[in-house]
């Protein structure tokens, strides 16, 4: 006497049961979102990071912020003698130390007067060969002069 499973068992098996459970969960809706508990500090600390960036300069007054003072200036320029002025000086001509194109250029804040950077002039081949013209050129204007002078000398 087989007796045929009972409904009520066929209904209590594992895969009816999972069935039943998702036709209560799309009843009910959507389940609520996820919300993370609350962190036990209240704040992150923040770091802000400073970046410096060298200043640049040439041989002109530039347009800068000065880091000293914090205001928009427009650089005060002092030309020194650097080791091109001197080299061109002892190697070339003395002359040097009058041009102001062959000294390094310092840069200041006209307001706080701190020193901004300096500008060291490089060695190009267009000074040295305006430096050596002007060793050419003197001596020749010497030779010329001296040869005039002897030429128009007054013999009584």
């Amino acid at each position: 006497m087989d007796n045929p499973p009972s409904k009520l068992a066929h209904e209590t098996t594992p895969l009816a049961q999972d069935h039943r459970n998702q036709e209560i969960a799309s009843a009910q809706g959507p389940p609520p979102p996820y919300i993370p508990p609350p962190s036990s500090i209240p704040y992150a600390p923040t770091t802000t990071t400073v970046v410096v960036v060298p200043l640049e300069f040439n041989s002109k007054p530039a347009k800068v912020m000065c880091p000293s003072c914090n205001m928009s200036i427009t650089t005060r320029v002092e030309h020194e003698a650097g080791t091109m002025t001197w080299m061109l000086c002892c190697f070339v001509s003395i002359f040097v130390l009058c041009c102001d194109f062959t000294k390094d250029v310092n840069h200041f804040c006209p307001i706080c007067h701190r020193r901004l950077g300096t500008y060291r002039r490089p060695c190009s081949s267009r000074i040295v060969t305006f430096i050596i013209l002007i060793n050419l050129i003197i001596p020749i204007i010497t030779i010329i002069l001296l040869a005039m002078s002897d030429s128009h000398r007054y013999n009584g």
